[in-house]
Formats: structure tokens, C-alpha cells, sequence
């Protein structure tokens, strides 16, 4: 009997030692045969980690992303905790992840610890086919034709900022970070939503707070990604998330039932989408669907442009010949008016467009993105399984030696009409590419361009002791923003 039981005891003791190390080995050792198995190159990483100690510091994932470029090629990958991530920076084959292959590549891989409902009905987060639905429903308010609606709303906000600034003129330094955002938020308050907010002046600053919440990273979301457990219980996690989609309700729910009470006669963002809502007395967009976007459109009009606005500015502060040649082209092509000539007179300049393009290039807003892979496919030489995370590397992209030489010098004339046709498409991406690019580009090209027009015909931007050296300290999020602002002096034009 007492051998039985010694038996029957060792028996119990071997199975749980056998359960213990399948678990270690499931969770410690077989995700990370991954990337070796399918001839993805990679640096060395930690059991249970992975490259997450590589990844841990604001900025890391962008000199892990450089540093493997150098070392391993346009294609490489490392692992965030167990779940491996390949990388791909390479044109062909993001020509055919992006556009020739976009059914097989149709849905982002997911944001760990973002708020959720209603925000995974955002076009940013939403799978297909919910993502197309959406995009089709709300695309047609982003026409060109509604977007030279908004123009008048667009200058009377500028109008604001520029009054603003003269009363800056006088400081020895101005933080304009800070006032490129109040101007994007209020624009975006005014053209989407109808809301006459005076935010420049009178404004909250709560709210860009919380918005600016949104786009940073959380150093403790890399925690989920240790954890051994489903994807679908990872974003369920939502006291990971930066941001409480409920702030942003409370203001944009009362205007879409007050909308709904009441149609406008202008067509502004909230009305159009309300209105191509409707087919046969049905909707396409549940209220979530509505409200989802609608903080999505709130969130990215505030924060792009105004991260866009501030670069420009400092390079601009920081070569004043290039700004000296760009208020020549606008003195000399712009109308004093400010009706559809005024919009049409702006978007045809060529050096404008060209120094706001190479601005996006050093500093794309939107610094990476990524997709996943629905079945396995072949992608240039390599073998891509069924439910693989892919990120785009757009900022490491933009500053490639092999596509951009002399990557960190400002040189708007990469952009002029003549050497445009030469950039590879897929070498500049600074909106995304294919069905997936932002939906907002031409908004937000249209805003930017108008502000940076009536403001240097206005003003100049010149260095101060205050003002970074070349390159500037960033803040790495979903975006990336200047982490000490643009310090810069204002100076009025002569008359």
C-alpha cells in the first residue's frame, strides 16, 4: 500500500513537473522561434521579454527601428514581450502591403490599452469590415469641394492667431507650440462641429490636455505584452488607456442630438456625416460609429496640424533664407482677399508646398503605423504567416540614407516641381498610403497652408537662446510632438 502511494505521489509530482515546464516553455521559449523560423533577421532578446528592455524609454523604438536598419537590412523584426513584430521598410514590398495586396492587409494590428468603446469603431482602430463601411459613409464630407466650404471658417480662426502674435512680437521668446494647438483645436470645434468656441482666448485648457493624453505612450502598457493572454483580454484592459473617451462625449454628444433636433444649413462636418447617414430611411453609422469618429476627427485635426505648424515654424526660425524666399513667393502671389481666390492662389504655390513637405518629411506627425496579415503570403523573399503584426516605420523611412542623402539637413528643394516625380511614393508617407492613408490630408494641408501663409506674410520666426539646436527632443506617442515646444521670436513685418 505504502509503495502505492510513494508510486501514485511520484506520478502527481512528474505530471505537475511536466505541466510546469510546457507552461515555461509555452510562455518563456516558443513564441520566440518566430522570427528565425521564417528568415526574419533580428537582434538578441530576453526569454519571457523579448526586445522590451530594448523598447522601454520614450524614443526607443525609434533607435531600435535605426539601428536595425543599419544592421539588418529594410526587413528585420523583434519581439514586443511574446508577440513577434516584423518590420518592413522597404518600398516594393509596402507598395504591395499598403495598395496591390490591401485584402490581405486591411486591418491595423491594434493598439494595446487604447480606450475602447465607442473608440474601436474609429476608422483609426476599426477592423474590416467595419473599417470600410465607416470610410465609405463618411469619405465624401473630406471632397475638396466641402473642404473650400471651411475656408472661411480656417481664416477667421488664423485671423485670431495673428492678432495674437502681434501681442507676442514684443517677447525676447514665444512658445508657439502651444498656440499652433489652441488655433487647431478651435478649427477643428468650428469646422466639424459647428461650435463657435473663441478658443484662442477663451478656451480650456483641459481639453488639450486631455486630447494631448490620447496621443502619449503609456511606459505601462508594455506590461500587458508580457502577460501570456489572449488579444481580445489584453485590450479589454482599459485602466491602461492614456485617455477617457467620456471627456470627449460630454462635449459632442449634446451637439450631434442638438443637430439631429435641429439640421443646420451649413454643411459642416457633423451635419454631412448626419446626413449621408441616411439610405432608404436607414442608417449606415450607429451612434457609436457617429461619436467614434467624431473624437477621432476632434483628436487628429487638433493634434496633427498643430505638430506640423510647429516644425515648420522652427526650421523655418532656424534658416532664414529659406523663410526669406518663401515670403517672397507669398508677397508676391497671395490676394489681400480672403474669399475662394485667397484658397485657390495658396494651395498653387509651389514653394510653400515644397517647405511644408519636407517639414512632414523630418517630422512626420504620424510616425509609424502598421497592419496585419489575415493569411499567409509571400512579400517580397520573405513568407509572412496568417495574423503577423507589420509596422511601417515612417519617420526611420523619411530619414534613410539610402532614400533621403543627407537626411537631416532642411532642404525644401527635394520638393520642387522638377524633383517631386523622382520620390518614390513609398519613400514619403507622412499621411499613410493606399485605401487606409488619413482621411483628413487635404484638411489638413488646407489649414496648414493657410495659416503658414497669412502668418508670414505678417511675421518672420527668428532663433533665440531659447530656441533647440537641430534636430528637436521629441516626444514619442501615436504621434510625435516637440517635448519642450518650438521656442521662437516673433517679429512684425514692415509694412
Amino acid at each position: 500500500m505504502q509503495y502505492a502511494e510513494q508510486n501514485e505521489f511520484a506520478l502527481t509530482v512528474g505530471i505537475l513537473v511536466l505541466v510546469i515546464t510546457l507552461v515555461i516553455y509555452w510562455v518563456a521559449i516558443y513564441p520566440y522561434n518566430f522570427l528565425s523560423k521564417y528568415g526574419i533577421p533580428h537582434p538578441d532578446y530576453h526569454y519571457f521579454i523579448g526586445n522590451l528592455y530594448d523598447l522601454y524609454g520614450n524614443g526607443a523604438l525609434l533607435r531600435l527601428q535605426t539601428a536595425c536598419i543599419k544592421k539588418y537590412g529594410k526587413v528585420f523584426g523583434f519581439y514586443m514581450g511574446r508577440r513577434a513584430v516584423i518590420v518592413v521598410a522597404d518600398a516594393s514590398m509596402l507598395e504591395k502591403l499598403l495598395v496591390k495586396d490591401f485584402s490581405n492587409f486591411h486591418n491595423r494590428y491594434g493598439f494595446v490599452g487604447m480606450p475602447k468603446k465607442p473608440m474601436e469603431m474609429c476608422l483609426l482602430m476599426a477592423d474590416y469590415p467595419d473599417w470600410k463601411r465607416i470610410r465609405t459613409t463618411v469619405s465624401p464630407t473630406f471632397s475638396l469641394s466641402k473642404i473650400k466650404q471651411t475656408v472661411p471658417l480656417v481664416v477667421q480662426s488664423v485671423n485670431t492667431l495673428v492678432d495674437i502674435f502681434e501681442k507676442s512680437a514684443s517677447k525676447e521668446t514665444v512658445e508657439v507650440f502651444g498656440l499652433y494647438g489652441r488655433l487647431t483645436m478651435e478649427v477643428i470645434l468650428s469646422v466639424a462641429f459647428g461650435l463657435q468656441t473663441n478658443f484662442q482666448v477663451e478656451g480650456d485648457e483641459t481639453i488639450t490636455k486631455e486630447a494631448m493624453k490620447f496621443f502619449t505612450a503609456r511606459r505601462s502598457r508594455m506590461i500587458i505584452e508580457l502577460l501570456p493572454l489572449p488579444k481580445y483580454v489584453k485590450d479589454r484592459l482599459k485602466w491602461f488607456a492614456n485617455s477617457d473617451p467620456a471627456f470627449f462625449l460630454r462635449i459632442l454628444k449634446p451637439a450631434v442630438e442638438e443637430r439631429r433636433r435641429n439640421p443646420k444649413t451649413k454643411q459642416d462636418f457633423l451635419q454631412l456625416v448626419l446626413s449621408e447617414n441616411k439610405v432608404d430611411g436607414k442608417q449606415k453609422l450607429s451612434d457609436d460609429d457617429i461619436y467614434a469618429n467624431s473624437i477621432t476627427f476632434l483628436l487628429a485635426g487638433y493634434e496633427t496640424t498643430s505638430n506640423a505648424l510647429a516644425y515648420t515654424t522652427y526650421l523655418l526660425a532656424l534658416h532664414p533664407d529659406i523663410q526669406q524666399r518663401l515670403y517672397e513667393e507669398l508677397k508676391a502671389n497671395i490676394p489681400d482677399s480672403e474669399d475662394e481666390n485667397f484658397y485657390e492662389a495658396v494651395y498653387k504655390l509651389d514653394y510653400l508646398d515644397a517647405v511644408l513637405n519636407e517639414s512632414l518629411r523630418m517630422y512626420p506627425p504620424a510616425w509609424q503605423t502598421g497592419r496585419m496579415s489575415e493569411e499567409q503570403v509571400k512579400l517580397g523573399n520573405y513568407t509572412i504567416p496568417a495574423k503577423t503584426s507589420i509596422q511601417i516605420p515612417i519617420y526611420s523611412i523619411h530619414h534613410c540614407e539610402d532614400y533621403w542623402p543627407d537626411h537631416l539637413k532642411f532642404d525644401p528643394e527635394r520638393f520642387s516641381p522638377e524633383n517631386r516625380s523622382k520620390i518614390h511614393p513609398y519613400h514619403f508617407m507622412p499621411f499613410g498610403h493606399g485605401p487606409r492613408n488619413c482621411i483628413g490630408m487635404r484638411f489638413a494641408l488646407t489649414e496648414a497652408k493657410i495659416t503658414l501663409a497669412k502668418v508670414l506674410l505678417k511675421f518672420r520666426f527668428e532663433k533665440t537662446v531659447e530656441t533647440e539646436e537641430h534636430p528637436l527632443e521629441l516626444r514619442f506617442g501615436i504621434t510625435i510632438s516637440p517635448k519642450n515646444g518650438v521656442n521662437v521670436k516673433i517679429v512684425k513685418r514692415d509694412e
